[in-house]
């Protein structure tokens, strides 16, 4: 098992206990409210997810990213930063 922070590990106890019982969406809800979660990393992921799926669909990778840009109504350039410069 990897090594990990003995802070994060804190957090991660901390916010199980505070979302315990919660719905999903009260919990993503939360997890916004405590900044924890930004929008425009929740659209990148998005993104990535919904590119990888129309390829592995047999989509070419620019049909997909240019796909998902209508399905997302932004730009194709919007989703080519999101596949390519957002950190994963």
């Amino acid at each position: 098992m990897k090594h990990r922070d003995k802070n994060i590990v804190a957090v991660e106890e901390l916010l199980l206990r505070e979302c315990r019982g919660m719905s999903s969406s009260r919990t993503i809800e939360h997890l916004f409210e405590c900044g924890l979660l930004s929008e425009a990393r929740c659209k990148a992921f998005l993104a990535r997810k919904m590119v990888a799926q129309r390829q592995a669909e047999g989509m070419t990778k620019m049909d997909a990213m240019e796909s998902v840009a209508v399905a997302m109504n932004c730009s194709p350039a919007t989703i080519s930063n999101y596949i390519y410069y957002n950190a994963k």
